[in-house]
């Protein structure tokens, strides 16, 4: 599944990608949109050029392999098979490209020479122990405070199309509580 992932602009000026073709250092860069939160890809050239190259029908599966062999060869992508026998890739320098705030857990296997150090972010702060990043769904304290506009709150509310509410939102609905909004409207 393709994610919105970042591209440096280092990577214009990266050595080692400019020792790959341009076609290699654009698959590269499209392995990085459709890898996984741990730098994970199926290794199967016909799925990486129906993903990156889909309206590019002259770049064929057996161009992306070659692309891929170079990118292996300069060491930028290693290719592995995992313990069901399918072929699998995952970008060698995965961390230094991609911040993933909240990495959910790769879905495939993790590769045998890298091992864990590529699916782990750098050790820099090993000695935190404690996340600064919430989990989904919960606010830091004091964030349900509603922000006083700088301008004119009464016309800022009105341009969006927000009037005030002067009545409960909740409704007993035959056992279930379900919200109901009852703007007041002034004439």
């Amino acid at each position: 599944m393709a994610r919105i992932r970042t591209i440096k602009p280092e990577a214009f000026v990266s050595e080692s990608l400019a020792a790959v073709s341009l076609t290699a250092e654009r698959t590269f860069l499209g392995l990085l949109t459709q890898a996984d939160d741990q730098g994970r890809h199926r290794d199967h050239a016909a799925i990486i050029a129906g993903q990156l190259w889909v309206l590019r029908p002259e770049h064929t599966p057996s161009d992306v392999e070659t692309d891929l062999a170079q990118l292996a060869d300069a060491e930028l992508i290693c290719r592995y098979k995992g313990p069901d026998h399918k072929r699998y890739l995952h970008v060698v320098t995965w961390h230094q490209h991609q911040k993933i705030n909240r990495p959910s857990k790769s879905r495939l296997p993790g590769c045998p020479v890298h091992g864990a150090s590529v699916g782990a972010p750098p050790a820099a702060g090993a000695s935190v122990t404690e996340s600064s990043l919430l989990p989904h769904a919960v606010l830091p304290e004091g964030s349900g405070k509603v922000r006083e506009s700088a301008l004119n709150p009464e016309r800022d509310s009105e341009a969006a199309g927000q009037e005030r509410l002067t009545e409960s939102s909740v409704k007993d609905q035959g056992g279930l509580r379900e919200a109901a909004v009852t703007p007041h409207r002034r004439i």
